[in-house]
């Protein structure tokens, strides 16, 4: 562009004059493949937007009538719509005079209704329905003659009229479907007459798309259903399509279907039996194309995910369930016995996969754990065996990779018990469903409470089990052992890739049912895996049984591991030696694994296997043995944590200064050594702990910068033909696609509508880069537009990003997740340096801190956000000791000071926006821990944030058990739905478990001043103790009162008209942790409460006496309250002696001791007894010195137990006493006593008191 700006005005009339060539000639230049012409272009458009915006407007506007060539058209369609979207940082509406706004809108009606060329008009749609998205919402009159004539054309005899006219109707559904409420019955009729089978097809595809967009944002039930006439006519549209043989087409409607199934599930449940059938037919039909049967499969697939609109609705299909499976495992059945995969070259290790065999395998994952075991279970059960029988090897294949892939959804233990009678034969379906129907109401009647209901429903299955099968415990061991010789016996399939399944079904199952696997089955899977080992004709298979061995070993105590340690060490070492690199791999591995699991008993094998490892970390530099050398150093790492450091001292020296060598080197981008280094850095240091202080400064510059590291995230165009690095799976854009429309519906928690300019603008990039079906995968499409869908609905109620990493060209979603995992890996390694390193962290806690608090709200990746959430309280706490120590450089409390100022704010405003609940329990945590470390440093300000967010965390939780209590209610909600419940509900109650904790140190911390914040949270903390929460929120509410009433005391009195007739009621609570929090309090109470306690002393002795007593009162569950009501006891004979009958109360809870269960309570309750003894109290001793046998026997059992019971000042104490004991009492009473003894008390007392 020239500098002078009368040429500048002179060039921007030339284009914008009445002559429209020039402005032609600069579209044209737009698109211009060089980067000097289209650069200079681009000046020249931006100087017209910025000096004369209307005229540039209506100049694009008239080149949509007049321009001779298409491409110009169409780039004036993609221009206007992109200066016309109300979220677009280029929006022009604002800036035109009304003459000109009603000119737009007739030059864009009048162009869309000549243009000839489909491709163009849908550009056209897409900018009239982007600019009626802007204007409308604010003032539905702001373009008036736009729905009159959109309802003209659609009633046009022209049928691309028709169909563009409902193009805009599906895109004005998301934007002003409220607004065109009043046109519910038109628009029914239109939609109706549209579907008809005499329209043209590309007609009835943008009718049903027109459709499923306002059924989606009818937010009445009743208004739905008025749309539910049409669904016959939609399903009508994909059969129609598929009888003509228009497969693309189909395609399309299927996809659309789809997304119905994911956001509207419900809509479909009135005919649900039909839409399924016909899906399924679909689905089963070979000669349709794959893609088309993939998508039929999806749909169904789609609908058994869709548990929270619908739960349990599919599961009460199961003959279309029974069917689904089916044709999941005939696509697994689709492999090639390919020679590459016999290579076993790591390149081909999908050799023979076809995409029908992986669609297969994801859809029979999904399938299981979308609809759990008890539905899979029988389903899986009658097909299997009859495949694992048949003489082609596919089939036994099939049947194993089918049996790997739904033991995750089948992993409850009722599911596995009947899945493994089944198989055998113990019982047929229709008795097993009976099992788990009992085990089901069981459940059912133990959620809330264990009546005796439940108990007799338990007991009449056990009854039906034993009657009709073995006893169910025994048959489940014996039948596992049983399903596990089936896989075994596979083993010795004479086909190498069925042999191949049998160990993935064994890795698999060892993972999904460890340990419990293990502890049984120890003897019979460990000896096969070796046996496998031995197949050197077959790599591939060795390889594999090295990773089963893997996966066997994680869930392995060295006890069960060590008497195999022999065998399995010398094979793999024989692996290493001798095999491929795809087995030398899986051998370094397996090393790894079983020195981790056996710990100290690998020092036996520490020096023979430590030499091979040191040469291939030294040897394997080809490009082609990276991983080789990267496993290696795991391996050396894990070793050398399981032996210790004085064995690995010498050999770690030498692996460091090789590592600092590699790390000096340039690694290739795509190295996996970096990512393994990191890790095994840290395991170095966690083995050698001070001593690894002096690598610190050359391994922290790399490990920040990997912390650091920006998500690589694009968004490409949709119809170019840039292509994605598919070297690496993690990197494959297409498969990750789905990742980034969650983690966008994620970000809802950030930024509120004034930031609605990137979200626009992102959510219609996603909108295009999902339908683009022509270019993306379709399957891709299929499974995420419901998610992208369920983003729409939920709306811009926020969202935050690093911004600058998200290319917005047009329109293909890609993200780097190598990138992303090795970011979470750096986060790890730096939680875990400032873990073990303490002190000596300190000079790198201003960098790691810098670094760390912003990925608080890292909301790309789990994993990061939980490592920077992990570290805030272990940099607090080498700050801390660093401080205490000396070591920090003359920084004094002032620094602690600034860095929880740093640190506790930016983790509480994480808190906020955090949306997933794992992570937000996560945060209370570290929160908690930060508290503990620097509570003292917070002010009253960070006191009230803090308190504020647990207000807003609370009533987060209470909002969605609400949510899923209304879930409960639908009329599909069946078992498998109730156990997804309670565990939601189970995270829940984590998170009202950190609460509790954090609120608790709050207390502690700030004493009687926290009680002004206490007064607030009473209402929110009242309610817990309510008969209609759960155990866990009673006990959580319990123990904040206990610690107000311990920690503040006399200020807390006034609390004790309100809390303790909760307390006292809960003491006789039925779960156990709930009476020991209450018995507690009662205590503390005692303790503290004075005369405001002294009327409710007989109350409390009623409530504590029926706990002591209580038969069952010492049972292992039990006996914590059992040891807490004692000690409350002992307080209230201390504090409240006046108002109890001292000469039976005392002696009974002399009755009671030693207790051994809370260990804690115990040093107080036998401290208490020492102080007693010490001061001879009458009622303890009782008359005539009765009592002394039981005090001298309590002394003697405390005694031998060291000071697990009682302090060592207290065992002293009591040592001093028994001497005393031994000089002044008469002989006779002191023979009297001693007689009284266990002779091994005895033996232990004339130990102690002779040394």
């Amino acid at each position: 562009m020239a500098s002078d700006p009368r040429q500048n005005e002179t060039q921007v009339a030339l284009i914008l004059g009445p002559d429209s060539t020039h402005l032609e000639s600069l579209i044209s230049h737009l698109m211009s493949s060089s980067n000097d012409q289209r650069s200079q272009a681009e000046s020249l458009f931006n100087l017209c937007k910025q000096t004369r915006p209307e005229s540039l407007l209506l100049g694009l506007a008239h080149l949509l009538h007049t321009a001779p060539k298409p491409e110009t058209r169409t780039m004036s369609a993609i221009l206007l719509r992109r200066h016309l979207t109300r979220h677009h940082d280029s929006f022009l509406w604002p800036l035109l005079s009304p003459a000109a706004r009603s000119s737009l809108h007739s030059v864009l009606l009048s162009s869309l209704q000549q243009e000839p060329i489909k491709s163009i008009s849908k550009k056209l749609c897409d900018t009239i329905s982007e600019l009626a998205a802007a204007i409308l919402p604010d003032d539905p009159s702001a373009w008036p003659n736009l729905l009159p004539l959109l309802f003209q054309w659609v009633t046009s005899p022209e049928p691309r009229l028709q169909e563009v006219s409902l193009l805009i109707f599906a895109q004005l559904a998301h934007y002003i479907g409220q607004t065109l409420l009043p046109q519910l019955s038109t628009l029914h009729s239109v939609f109706l007459r549209c579907l008809h089978s005499s329209t043209p097809s590309d007609v009835r595809i943008a009718a049903l798309a027109a459709s499923i967009n306002f059924i989606q944002c009818l937010t009445s039930s009743s208004d739905r259903d008025r749309f539910q006439d049409l669904l016959p006519l939609m399903m009508q549209t994909l059969t129609e399509a598929l009888n003509s043989g228009q497969e693309a087409v189909a395609q399309e409607a299927l996809e659309l279907l789809i997304e119905l199934a994911g956001t509207e599930p419900r809509f479909l449940r009135r005919q649900i039996v039909d839409v399924v059938g016909s899906m399924l037919q679909v689905a089963e039909a070979e000669a349709l194309e794959e893609g088309t049967r993939h998508l039929a499969i999806e749909f169904v697939v789609t609908l058994a995910e869709a548990r929270e609109r619908a739960p349990g609705m599919m599961r009460k299909l199961p003959q279309f369930v029974r069917k689904l499976f089916g044709v999941s495992l005939n696509l697994v059945l689709d492999i090639e016995d390919d020679p590459a995969w016999h290579a076993a070259v790591d390149e081909e290790e999908d050799a023979g996969e076809t995409s029908n065999y992986a669609f297969g395998q994801e859809c029979l994952d999904r399938l299981s754990i979308a609809l759990g075991g008890n539905t899979i279970v029988p389903v899986a059960s009658e097909l299997l065996p009859t495949y694992l029988s048949a003489p082609e090897w596919e089939k036994h294949h099939a049947a194993l990779i089918a049996l790997a892939q739904i033991a995750e959804g089948c992993s409850k233990v009722s599911s596995l018990a009947l899945l493994f009678l089944l198989l055998t034969g113990y019982c047929d379906c229709d008795f097993g469903l009976f099992l788990l129907l009992c085990l089901d109401l069981c459940f059912v009647c133990c959620v809330d409470e264990f009546h005796r209901f439940a108990a007799s429903v338990f007991v009449l299955m056990l009854l039906c089990c034993a009657f009709c099968v073995k006893p169910l415990c025994t048959v489940m061991i014996k039948n596992l052992e049983q399903v596990l010789s089936m896989i075994l016996n596979s083993f010795r399939d004479p086909h190498p890739r069925v042999r191949w399944a049998a160990i993935n079904a064994i890795g698999q199952l060892s993972t999904d049912l460890g340990p419990d696997l293990q502890v049984k089955f120890h003897h019979l899977v460990l000896p096969a895996l070796a046996g496998a080992m031995d197949d050197f004709q077959n790599p591939r298979v060795q390889a594999h049984a090295a990773s089963a061995v893997l996966n066997f070993t994680e869930n392995c105590t060295p006890d069960i591991l060590t008497p195999y340690l022999d065998g399995i060490v010398s094979k793999l070492l024989v692996l290493l030696q001798n095999g491929k690199q795809m087995v030398q791999e899986g051998a370094l591995t397996a090393l790894a694994s079983v020195a981790d699991s056996s710990q100290e008993q690998f020092q036996k094998y520490y020096d023979a296997v430590m030499p091979y490892l040191k040469a291939i970390l030294v040897n394997a530099n080809d490009k082609s043995n990276r991983m080789l050398r990267a496993k290696a150093m795991e391996c050396i790492s894990l070793v050398g944590m399981a032996v210790g450091k004085e064995k690995f001292r010498d050999d770690a020296k030498q692996v460091m200064d090789v590592l600092m060598s590699l790390q000096q080197s340039q690694l290739d981008a795509d190295d996996p050594t970096a990512s393994y280094m990191l890790q095994a850095w840290a395991r170095l240091c966690k083995c050698l702990g001070q001593d690894f202080l002096p690598y610190m400064g050359f391994v922290m510059p790399p490990l920040i910068q990997s912390a650091q590291l920006k998500p690589d995230v694009t968004i490409t165009s949709a119809d170019s033909d840039t292509e994605f690095d598919e070297d690496d799976d993690s990197d494959t854009c297409l498969e990750q696609g789905g990742m980034v429309v969650r983690l966008v519906m994620c970000f809802g928690v950030e930024v509120g509508w004034p930031r609605l300019g990137f979200w626009g603008v992102l959510l219609h990039c996603l909108f295009e880069a999902l339908l683009k079906t022509a270019v993306l995968d379709l399957h891709f499409s299929a499974v995420n537009l419901p998610f992208f869908v369920n983003l729409w609905v939920v709306g811009p109620s926020g969202f935050m990003i690093y911004i600058e990493t998200i290319t917005l060209g047009d329109k293909r979603i890609g993200i780097k997740t190598s990138v992303l995992e090795e970011k979470a890996t750096a986060c790890n390694m730096l939680c875990c340096y400032a873990d073990e390193l303490k002190e000596g962290f300190f000079p790198w806690i201003d960098q790691v801190a810098f670094t760390l608090v912003p990925l608080l709200k890292f909301y790309f990746h789990e994993e990061v956000r939980k490592a920077a959430v992990s570290a805030m309280p272990e940099l607090l706490s080498s700050a801390k000791s660093a401080v205490e120590k000396g070591q920090s450089q003359g920084r004094d409390e002032t620094y602690i000071k600034q860095l929880s100022d740093y640190i506790i704010p930016s983790l509480v405003e994480a808190l906020h926006k955090e949306p997933e609940v794992e992570i937000c329990a996560s945060m209370l945590d570290a929160l908690n821990e930060c508290i503990q470390v620097s509570g003292p440093h917070l002010d009253e300000k960070q006191v009230r944030s803090i308190v504020d967010e647990i207000k807003q965390v609370l009533t987060a939780s209470s909002t969605r058990k609400h949510e899923r209590a209304e879930r409960a209610k639908e009329e599909d909600f069946d078992a498998e739905e109730r156990e997804l419940l309670k565990e939601e509900n189970e995270q829940e109650e984590d998170l009202f478990d950190q609460v509790g904790d954090c609120l608790g140190t709050l207390i502690k911390t700030f004493r009687t001043s926290f009680l002004p914040f206490f007064d607030e949270l009473s209402s929110y903390i009242t309610p817990m103790f309510g008969k209609d929460k759960t155990s866990e929120e009673r006990r959580i509410a319990i123990c904040i009162f206990d610690d107000v009433a311990e920690h503040c005391r006399e200020t807390a009195l006034k609390y004790y008209d309100s809390f303790l007739p909760f307390l006292l009621e809960a003491c006789n609570d039925e779960y156990p942790d709930v009476r020991q929090a209450a018995v507690y309090g009662v205590g503390v109470c005692a303790e503290f409460g004075g005369s405001v306690f002294k009327p409710l002393v007989g109350e409390a002795l009623s409530r504590l006496d029926t706990v002591i007593r209580h038969p069952n009162a010492q049972l292992p569950d039990n006996v914590m309250a059992y040891d807490n009501a004692v000690s409350a006891l002992g307080k209230i004979c201390q504090f409240h002696r006046d108002s109890i009958n001292a000469t039976q109360v005392v002696p009974a809870w002399l009755s009671c001791l030693p207790i051994k269960g809370d260990l804690i309570e115990a040093k107080v309750v036998h401290d208490q007894l020492c102080s007693m003894v010490e001061r001879s109290d009458r009622e303890l001793i009782g008359p005539n010195n009765q009592y002394l046998p039981k005090i001298v026997a309590v002394f003697a059992e405390v005694l031998c137990a060291g000071t697990d019971l009682a302090t060592e000042q207290t065992v002293s104490r009591m040592i001093n006493l028994l001497r005393q004991l031994q000089q002044t009492l008469p002989p006779s009473t002191l023979a009297s006593t001693w007689s009284s003894l266990q002779p091994q008390q005895q033996l232990a007392l004339q130990s102690i008191l002779s040394s």
